[in-house]
């Protein structure tokens, strides 16, 4: 109670935030959007020998395990709640479970479990790691260092990627018996700067067409690439990072191509980081010569930045964070709004079937 006391205040007096304003359950649980309840794979373990039997099954199953060590009381534990039920959907071959300290003290005591909240990982029933406090990019990076990939049983399918399925099954008998052919893949390769900006303007205006009509989107003509121009009403950009060098990079696309056919309902590009700033050098030498179009001396400009004085280009790495390749960036209205780093073809599709079925 003294430590739940000293949490309030500090949140309330010096971060000026107020636990009284956090949504909650009738149990004292943060409560988190009706979405993430349909997909969290999250289970709340109620015993000992529950606890042992997920940890073996993890064993037997070749399945890494996540553990969150939690209590109603702790306000960090509230505010992770809601990511750790989230990540447990986009990482569907990971177990996720949640242990109550006040409901199951023997389990962790017995885990040596001293603050909350506290992720601990479990690999062939051993315990491997360890992550202490509400780090909601320290738990991702986690749970992606020790997520191995296996073959999923029926019932434990993500529930939206099963019902996308199901919709595509349908879709492709009505296919077959029309005669029509089934669905190919739609990825845009960006090879350009134009192309680039190009998508990333018909992602902004995108989430403002919605309740336009056609005649408005009178501006989108101004593409020169008619190959993007189709996708203008399509709310989610769905990026894929990648260099040809990358080994990594290319055993996972042709999953992405895959999913371009899956969901059409998004636009999803490819970019080559290395192509990209060719590319991009070309146009500043260009540019110095006066020798570049009105739309590309924009494209060019819009990535120069001042820093410290000295006039630099910005890169597409850095522009978009991405530190490692291949990374999947999901876009709505201009902004990220969800990512993955690795090849890991389980969490790839169950972050697009989350946005693209939107």
């Amino acid at each position: 109670m003294l430590l739940q006391s000293l949490w309030g205040w500090f949140r309330k007096n010096v971060l000026g935030k107020d636990d009284a304003a956090i949504p909650e359950d009738p149990d004292g649980t943060c409560r988190f959007p009706a979405f993430l309840r349909l997909q969290s794979r999250v289970l709340h373990v109620t015993s000992a020998e529950q606890f042992k039997e997920l940890i073996n099954k993890g064993k037997a199953t070749k399945r890494s395990v996540v553990v969150d060590f939690t209590a109603t009381w702790c306000g960090p534990c509230r505010y992770i709640g809601p990511v750790f039920h989230e990540l447990s959907a986009k990482y569907p071959c990971t177990i996720f479970l949640k242990v109550d300290v006040d409901e199951l003290k023997q389990v962790s005591s017995g885990c040596g479990v001293t603050a909350m909240p506290t992720f601990q990982f479990f690999r062939s029933g051993v315990k491997c790691d360890e992550l202490r406090g509400a780090d909601k990019n320290g738990l991702e990076a986690r749970i992606q260092k020790h997520y191995v990939e296996v073959e999923l049983p029926e019932d434990e399918k993500p529930v939206v990627a099963k019902s996308v399925d199901s919709e595509a099954a349908a879709d492709d008998a009505t296919d077959q018996s029309e005669g029509l052919r089934q669905r190919k893949p739609q990825v845009v390769t960006v090879s350009s700067e134009e192309q680039w900006e190009q998508l990333l303007k018909q992602n902004q205006a995108s989430s403002k067409a919605v309740h336009r009509t056609i005649d408005c989107c009178g501006s989108f003509s101004l593409s020169l690439y008619a190959v993007a121009c189709f996708h203008w009403h399509k709310l989610q950009l769905i990026v894929d990072f990648w260099a040809t060098w990358c080994k990594p990079c290319k055993e996972i696309a042709p999953v992405f191509e895959e999913l371009s056919a899956k969901f059409p309902a998004a636009v999803f590009a490819r970019v080559d980081v290395d192509e990209f700033e060719v590319h991009l050098h070309m146009n500043r030498y260009r540019l110095l010569r006066g020798d570049v179009s009105l739309l590309q001396m924009a494209a060019c400009a819009s990535r120069i930045w001042n820093d410290g004085g000295e006039r630099r280009h910005l890169s597409i790495m850095e522009e978009f964070k991405v530190a490692s390749l291949p990374t999947f960036k999901v876009l709505k209205g201009g902004k990220v709004v969800d990512e993955l780093s690795g090849a890991i073809k389980s969490a790839l599709e169950s972050m697009v079937a989350k946005h693209a079925t939107d």
